[in-house]
């Protein structure tokens, strides 16, 4: 087979694969949930809201990340290994969250979210410039890994130099579009989060690679996100309001004690008044004033034990205002800054878009440039992976296969 062939046989397989969107480019742009994979590393949060404090508590001790260890594990404390490996995010979810109510006697399961840190990377091997492992977005074709190995050893021709980098940055592109059109719905779900929004803001055409399908499945995410947020906020809403309706209630009691208070102790003030006045004609016993004289102190004690506790529960109900504002403030604190990272990274994202396409455009001009004697070169690649069982499974690759996290690449190169 001559190498000018079956390179641009390979050229347009990948390019109609991106046109007509047959080929899923990577992961993070198929339908189908990414499973996760040996040396992935996930983070793991536990949340639970503590209605008397009315705040939400993390779990310190268990929210890390956690690697994914050989045997398809990860070990939490408490709960010791939990299978990950072949679990999409929402299956491990449910997995750790009942274990945490099994294991510890819940009610209810806590909050929990798991997300992934890291991808575990892939490994190339054989006749490349620098074998070894190396991190690679999900569902990229092995060309790239290819690329980010050095290329082929020994192998100079300007052909196939050209075709890798034209496939390669055609991958880039897609990648990032994929990034993007998530970033700018994540956009709008935070943005409407931080202006306390009732729903998200209509968004436009998010130009996805897999087309409007794949965009409605990313702002469907964004909603479901959105409207768990708000649920888990009106709760807590919900609870400041339930503890302050109490409060108020327990000074509305106050205040009705106190009164009978006052009117108690005028009514004594009044008996004692009398009395002062027989005792100044001598007609009251000395224990008659002494016992009223006692009440008298007792009951004003009483008045600023009552006074006391209709401070403290002032007191209460201003803190309730503040962990309340706080709450909201702390709420949309965190929606900015996601805001702000997103609206950071969108720009370097459409200067990566810009700069892959220039970097196409290029080889494909001088692709189409070319000129000079051909080599015969025979490119083979073999990809070992490991199935749902555990196995490793090697079976035959090409340029475009689609790569996954601990998947070893091996390419072998035969010339004339």
């Amino acid at each position: 087979m001559r190498f000018q062939a079956r390179i641009l046989r390979i050229f347009r397989l990948f390019l109609f694969a991106l046109c007509v969107g047959s080929a899923a480019p990577s992961v993070a742009q198929d339908r189908t949930p990414y499973r996760l994979s040996v040396s992935d590393v996930v983070e793991v949060q536990i949340v639970e809201f503590n209605a008397e404090e009315t705040v939400n508590r993390t779990w310190t001790a268990l929210s890390r990340e956690y690697v994914i260890d050989t045997d398809g594990n990860i070990s939490i404390a408490l709960l010791g290994f939990i299978p990950a490996a072949g679990r999409t995010l929402p299956e491990l979810t449910d997995d750790v969250a009942r274990a945490l109510q099994d294991r510890i006697g819940l009610i209810e399961a806590p909050g929990l979210s798991v997300s992934i840190v890291r991808h575990g990377p892939v490994f190339v091997l054989g006749d490349v410039a620098a074998p070894g492992a190396y991190a690679l977005t999900p569902g990229a074709p092995a060309v790239q890994a290819l690329s980010l190995a050095g290329g082929l050893l020994g192998t100079t021709d300007a052909r196939y130099t050209l075709t890798r980098d034209h496939i390669s940055s055609a991958s880039t592109i897609a990648s990032a579009r994929d990034e993007r059109a998530r970033l700018i719905a994540r956009e709008a779900r935070l943005a409407a989060e931080s202006q306390d929004a009732e729903a998200m803001a209509p968004v436009g055409a998010l130009d996805h690679p897999d087309g409007p399908e794949a965009e409605a499945a990313i702002l469907a995410d964004e909603r479901r996100a959105f409207e768990l947020a708000q649920s888990q906020f009106r709760e807590e809403m919900a609870a400041f309001d339930r503890l302050e309706e109490l409060l108020n209630a327990e000074v509305a009691a106050i205040e009705r004690k106190i009164a009978t208070q006052r009117e108690r102790i005028a009514s004594v003030d009044a008996a004692a008044e009398r009395l002062n006045r027989l005792d100044e004609r001598g007609l009251v016993r000395s224990d008659q004033m002494l016992a009223i004289q006692a009440t008298q102190a007792s009951l004003e004690n009483g008045l600023i034990d009552l006074e006391q506790a209709l401070f403290e529960t002032r007191t209460r109900i201003a803190e309730v205002e503040r962990d309340r504002r706080q709450t909201l403030a702390e709420r949309e604190r965190r929606a900015i800054v996601a805001l702000s990272e997103v609206r950071q990274r969108l720009p370097v994202l459409e200067v990566a878009i810009e700069e892959a396409r220039d970097k196409r455009r290029l080889a494909g001009r001088e692709l189409g440039q070319l000129t000079g004697p051909e080599r015969e070169v025979t490119v083979t690649y073999r990809l070992m992976r490991r199935n749902a069982d555990g196995e490793l499974i090697e079976r035959e690759a090409d340029a475009t296969t689609e790569m996954m996290p601990s998947d070893v690449l091996t390419v072998t190169v035969e010339t004339d």
